[in-house]
């Protein structure tokens, strides 16, 4: 049964989505389109295509390590025209986080961020930000698998504490 409504649900807001698109004023879409070309396509684009470089490339030296280097260079181009064209192409990434923005932003709300990431520390923000994300994820990576340990020693011993046996 959660299966059913979870398939229901992701039909729903596929939905849902184009028409909750329609629905932003235009003014507004503008402005969500002048904040994204301001803080965000080119760095994330970038990064996207950084990750899927470095995870493709992996992948093929473990299993091919004999391949010429030009096969990583063709990997490389072959990425970032992909994503380039998707970010941008009518319902890629930009058509489908515009709704988002504007779910949780109002007009206002985009006007007052429009007008500090062109100020020096919104300039500054949007220069760092892609690196403070990126050592917080290693942070966090690194901090959930040194929780394991713990979680686990507790979760024993608390199911040890109430009777709970797992054993088979």
């Amino acid at each position: 049964m959660p299966k059913i409504l979870m398939v229901v649900a992701v039909i729903a807001c596929v939905l849902v989505s184009p028409a909750a698109s329609d629905n932003i004023a235009p003014a507004k879409r503008a402005d969500i389109e002048k904040l994204m070309q301001i803080t965000g396509p080119p760095k994330v684009t970038k990064q996207i295509s950084n990750f899927f470089i470095r995870q493709m490339s992996q992948a093929i030296k473990a299993s091919r390590p004999d391949l010429p280097a030009k096969t990583y260079r063709i990997l490389g181009e072959e990425i970032n025209r992909v994503i380039e064209e998707q970010m941008t192409a009518k319902g890629g990434f930009l058509d489908r986080v515009i709704p988002i923005y504007a779910k949780h932003f109002n007009h206002k709300d985009i006007k007052g961020l429009l007008k500090f990431y062109q100020t020096d520390l919104g300039e500054k923000t949007i220069k760092i930000w892609p690196l403070i994300l990126q050592e917080s994820m290693i942070l966090a990576q690194d901090w959930s698998k040194s929780l394991g340990p713990v979680i686990k020693k507790n979760i024993n011993k608390r199911f040890k504490k109430e009777g709970v046996d797992l054993s088979v």
